[in-house]
């Protein structure tokens, strides 16, 4: 790689740096914001206050933690019900193509390189080009898909802008209708408009995943796609047998520092009882052990001298062949990890 690729290769990274950095920052200032704190910040001209909500939807799309269905409630509350609507659509809009476009930028090579390297994931993205308007709409309606987490992807993996918006704005639209009539009748949560939306938000969102299992069913290839399911299990599973040759990397004293942080975080993340994607979704649900998981060991596995490597996996499948197993305290580190990170999420939420 010579000075310009190189080059070329940190300035696709910014994009993704800036989103990190309003993540971190996120975590701490908005903490504790709440919808009344929206509208006292809102101007009082109607255009400047639409101006205001569309730029806290561009926010919120790099920022990950802040919840949009408050941007919804806010907009029901400072606008019309027509103009609300008209707004959150151009909110939805904005925060569907910012992090996708950063994915696309930032990190649409490395999905071809981790297609190049694990058949699996070619196959997952096959699938998904495939059916491109009907993946975009499925992981938008479901609802409890981290949102601007599956635009980073979606925008990685190539899948085409215009059946990416159509499909996530399809997919999108009933939670932004019903929150915003919700918003617009919060003055009164007895009102049989509120309570009315409150009960089309659940009958909505129960009747758009039975339409998209229906439609699913009647495509020709719902039958390959429960296969993929099984092939993504299995692969997921083969993929964690890396992970004690990478514990046994991690305390190799010739390992660097840098690589072991690296396998800290890879074993840390394969043995944490975190799933960013539940299993139950068909093969969505192994999206983030057959993508993330893979990006993770390729990238600690870069960082390990080649000898140490070699030697940790060899050391690895010598003591499966041998029915040896690791010792249980080897895995009290990561266990104190995840319960401190645990303690910390309910102090920030509760405390």
């Amino acid at each position: 790689m010579n000075r310009r690729d190189r080059a070329l290769a940190l300035l696709r990274l910014v994009p993704l740096a800036v989103m990190l950095g309003l993540i971190a920052a996120a975590a701490f200032f908005v903490r504790g914001l709440s919808v009344e704190d929206l509208l006292r910040a809102s101007p009082q001209n109607p255009w400047l206050a639409a101006g205001f909500l569309l730029l806290l939807y561009a926010l919120k799309s790099l920022s990950v933690v802040f919840p949009i269905p408050a941007l919804y409630l806010a907009g029901g509350m400072l606008f019309p019900l027509p103009a609300a609507l008209a707004v959150g659509a151009a909110g939805i809009a904005v925060c569907l193509s910012l992090p996708y476009w950063v994915g696309r930028w930032s990190a649409g090579s490395f999905s071809s390189a981790l297609a190049r390297r694990y058949p699996k994931v070619r196959a997952l993205l096959e699938l998904q080009r495939k059916n491109d308007f009907f993946f975009s709409f499925f992981v938008r309606v479901i609802g409890f898909l981290p949102c601007d987490v599956v635009s980073l992807y979606l925008g990685s993996s190539g899948l085409p802008f215009g059946s990416y918006l159509a499909g996530g704005l399809l997919g999108m639209l009933p939670g932004l209708f019903t929150v915003t009539l919700m918003g617009a009748s919060i003055q009164d949560p007895s009102s049989p408009q509120f309570l009315i939306s409150a009960a089309v938000t659940v009958l909505l969102s129960a009747a758009s995943l039975f339409a998209a299992w229906r439609l699913r069913r009647r495509q020709p290839d719902a039958h390959p796609v429960r296969a993929r399911s099984a092939a993504l299990k299995d692969r997921a599973k083969k993929l964690k047998r890396d992970i004690p040759a990478l514990f046994l990397a991690l305390k190799d004293p010739k390992t660097p520092i840098r690589a072991k942080i690296l396998a800290g975080v890879t074993v840390g993340y394969a043995l944490s009882p975190i799933d960013l994607i539940p299993d139950f979704i068909p093969v969505l649900g192994y999206l983030d052990d057959v993508i993330l998981l893979p990006a993770l060991i390729a990238l600690t596995v870069r960082a390990i001298p080649k000898e140490i490597w070699d030697q940790s996996r060899a050391l690895a499948a010598e003591g499966g062949q041998n029915g040896k197993r690791t010792k249980w305290y080897f895995g009290v580190p990561v266990v104190l990890i995840w319960l401190a990170l645990a303690w910390l999420i309910v102090k920030a939420v509760w405390l």
